[in-house]
């Protein structure tokens, strides 16, 4: 939409967010040309392709005016994202999880229990995995008192949108941004392990996440 454009180019760091995104989505594309059979690249690969879809709808509900299906595809994101870390912190996890019958997939490897394990990996006490995660639960995920800060028009009236939000489709790529730089060192790390041509497959990648480190985040692991 065109108002939508014109508040995505009022800031340079939302062209540097989308940039980050572009470049994301491109370097899993480009993993996906490999076209490997293994279980292991069907299990990482396939992941990355459900985020893949999952940033364009994300944007797109962004710059409609949809900002509750915004927060549904973050959410989507984020929990995509903790799994693909698990998963790539042992060798053989991606071929058993591929494997997994529904039972079991639901069991072992629901969001709640690879957060926790993901917590108990890092070190990690205050649990802000969870905190993010519920956070975009409420807000787009499940019906709750909460999501009506998006179902808000102008006049802080509840309403049915599309809405016309500066600051929220602001804060929209902002949250996909953040989401990219987690997913995106991910990928990078995939493909300079699987792959021996991975660095230069993930160079854009690469700079662009170093760029949006050195200008938007301190250096150094977080929790979160």
């Amino acid at each position: 939409m065109p108002w939508a454009e014109e508040v995505l180019a009022s800031e340079d760091y939302l062209s540097d967010h989308l940039d980050l995104i572009e470049a994301y989505m491109d370097c899993v594309d480009q993993v996906r040309r490999k076209g490997l059979r293994t279980e292991r690249f069907i299990a990482i690969c396939g992941l990355h392709l459900r985020t893949f879809d999952a940033f364009g709808h994300c944007l797109r509900a962004a710059v409609s005016g949809n900002y509750s299906g915004c927060a549904m595809y973050a959410r989507d994101l984020l929990e995509t994202a903790f799994l693909i870390d698990y998963l790539l912190d042992e060798p053989g996890r991606p071929e058993t999880w591929l494997r997994s019958d529904p039972d079991t997939a639901y069991k072992s490897y629901k969001p709640a229990a690879i957060r926790e394990a993901l917590d108990r990996r890092d070190g990690f006490k205050t649990m802000k995995r969870r905190d993010h995660y519920r956070m975009l639960s409420a807000l787009g995920a499940h019906p709750t008192p909460s999501a009506f800060n998006l179902k808000r028009d102008a006049t802080q009236t509840i309403n049915f949108g599309p809405f016309k939000q500066a600051d929220m489709v602001k804060e929209c790529v902002q949250e996909a941004a953040k989401l990219a730089v987690v997913l995106g060192g991910r990928l990078q790390h995939y493909c300079i392990l699987e792959f021996p041509d991975g660095e230069l497959l993930s160079s854009r990648l690469s700079i662009v996440l170093q760029r949006m480190e050195e200008k938007y985040f301190s250096r150094g692991q977080k929790e979160g």
